[in-house]
């Protein structure tokens, strides 16, 4: 962030869960130097892994959910949301990890997800 925050011609792509403390940092540490800019693309959506899954989604970051980082059009003025691209949570685990431990922590972990969906839902906003 840095290098992107000192440069007129440095971009940088990286991917970051909605209201992550990453971003809220970004937000406040880097948002009088840089900006998220929206994504208008026709690729990206498109791509496809081996297996014939979508990689990325088309995705909006809520109005003002990064004040300093999702700057208007116009002097900041209007609506701020932001067409992004998205990505699934994606959990890998080793043959070796399911083999010491079998499967009852995941059982545990998905149960304690799921239980949890709605204060997730409150955090990002989906």
């Amino acid at each position: 962030m840095n290098q992107v925050s000192d440069s007129n011609s440095a971009v940088m792509m990286f991917v970051a869960g909605l209201n992550s403390p990453l971003l809220q940092e970004a937000n406040d540490k880097y948002g009088h130097k840089v900006n998220i800019v929206t994504i208008d693309e026709q690729h990206f959506s498109t791509s496809v892994d081996q297996f014939g899954n979508t990689i990325y989604d088309v995705a909006t970051i809520p109005d003002d959910t990064y004040p300093n980082l999702q700057v208007g059009w116009l002097f900041g003025f209007g609506d701020n949301s932001l067409e992004t691209l998205s990505v699934d949570a994606v959990l890998i685990l080793s043959k070796r990890w399911v083999d010491t431990y079998g499967s009852k922590p995941m059982t545990l972990f998905e149960d304690a997800l799921w239980r949890s969906i709605d204060d997730i839902k409150l955090i990002v906003g989906k």
